[in-house]
């Protein structure tokens, strides 16, 4: 059975990524923000957040997944308007536009009261997953070929 996580470390982060068989580094000098890389080439963001809080198990409440994708110069306001579209039918993750300067995916696990180190993988896998439908979404629409991220 797997281990439930009331709180989450980088070492924590660091043995689900390496479960997951996902490439990964440090992003800057914080051991909570990750740049991770798939086996396609795909890369994404993992940030440790709400971390270290008194009266709260030691290490941090949430994990941000963030996904983000540049877009051709004429075609912000189609993306921005896909994105929206994509709001609307997914749950899961949201997606958003920030002044034309890309298009951005993000899901947030909340650890509060638990949760299984299975539950962060699947959810991990599901942002993958909605990752290539929202790419593929955005290609369909725009004529843009995203791949990459960050």
């Amino acid at each position: 059975q797997a281990e439930v996580l009331y709180a989450i470390s980088p070492a924590d982060m660091v043995a689900i990524l390496d479960d997951l068989g996902l490439a990964h580094e440090y992003l800057g000098d914080s051991t909570n923000d990750f740049l991770v890389t798939t086996s396609n080439g795909f890369k994404f963001g993992v940030f440790l957040t709400v971390c270290d809080l008194p009266d709260q198990p030691l290490g941090c409440l949430g994990i941000e997944l963030l996904a983000s994708w540049g877009v051709d110069a004429g075609k912000e306001d189609l993306a921005a308007q896909k994105a929206n579209d994509f709001n609307a039918t997914m749950s899961l993750v949201k997606t958003y536009s920030i002044d034309g300067d890309g298009i951005y995916m993000q899901r947030y696990v909340i650890l509060d009261q638990g949760v299984t180190s299975d539950h962060i993988n699947d959810q991990i896998s599901e942002f993958l997953g909605m990752s290539v439908n929202f790419a593929e979404a955005i290609n369909e629409a725009t004529g843009m070929t995203l791949n990459g991220g960050m």
